[in-house]
């Protein structure tokens, strides 16, 4: 594999990290570091009705209101993740105790 070609399967791996809903947050890292859901390479290749319907107006619009919201979705996504590890921990002591 050459370099470039190793290259672009990192790129293809972050990427899919990022864009991949935690169980602990039940949020994406790119939703929590952008207050947006990402556009998949796949729905460019395609062009989806997602690009396909895309008005840049109305897209300014509604990224302002999520970045307006992005303060409430990681305190909720911090919420849950206490919540799962709590649940988690619960599980474990009571595996150790059987």
């Amino acid at each position: 594999m050459t370099p470039k070609e190793n290259g672009h399967e990192l790129h293809g791996v972050l990427w899919s990290l990022r864009t991949t809903e935690k169980t602990a947050t039940g949020e994406t890292l790119f939703m929590l570091a952008y207050g947006s859901e990402a556009v998949l390479p796949v729905e460019v290749a395609f062009h989806t009705h997602r690009l396909i319907t895309f008005q840049e107006e109305l897209n300014n619009v509604a990224l302002q209101e999520a970045l307006d919201l992005l303060p409430s979705i990681r305190g909720d996504a911090l919420f849950r993740e206490e919540l799962y590890k709590l649940c988690i921990t619960c599980l474990n002591k009571r595996a150790v105790r059987l």
